[in-house]
């Protein structure tokens, strides 16, 4: 009687299970980071309108809080809602340098990942005010 050996082809059905659960968690694990990472793209674009404005350079902290105020309410789902919030968060600097404003924005935003653990977004970025120069 001949023997038949027989080689093993494919995946079996514990492996696939495997498989699909580590791919499923990364799926997850990046549909609750994209709105995190959405929020900080928002506010990179406002910030980055308000500082590249012909008046820039000239502009008071009243005018920053004013035109992120606008542009902010124009973007869906802004991280500031309330003007309170613009004010806390929202501020106009002397550069480090000493040669103009910069405009900093700074806040952190939490996303529940499981039960008690989050994911936190800890924003803190500035732009130089620098009218037609980006």
């Amino acid at each position: 009687m001949s023997k038949i050996i027989h080689k093993q082809k494919g995946i079996t059905f514990v492996g696939f299970v495997i498989v699909m659960a580590v791919i499923a968690s990364f799926v997850l694990f990046i549909l609750i980071l994209f709105p995190l990472y959405s929020e900080k793209m928002k506010i990179m674009t406002v910030m980055e309108y308000i500082a590249t404005q012909p008046n820039a350079a000239t502009m008071n902290q009243a005018d920053v809080w004013k035109l992120f105020i606008n542009n902010a309410n124009s973007q869906a789902g802004s991280q500031f809602p309330k003007d309170q919030d613009v004010r806390d968060h929202v501020k106009l600097e002397k550069s480090e340098d000493g040669s103009g404003n910069v405009i900093r924005v700074y806040f952190d935003k939490r996303s529940p990942l499981f039960d008690e653990i989050e994911l936190i977004l800890d924003f803190d970025q500035s732009l130089p005010m620098g009218g037609a120069a980006g």
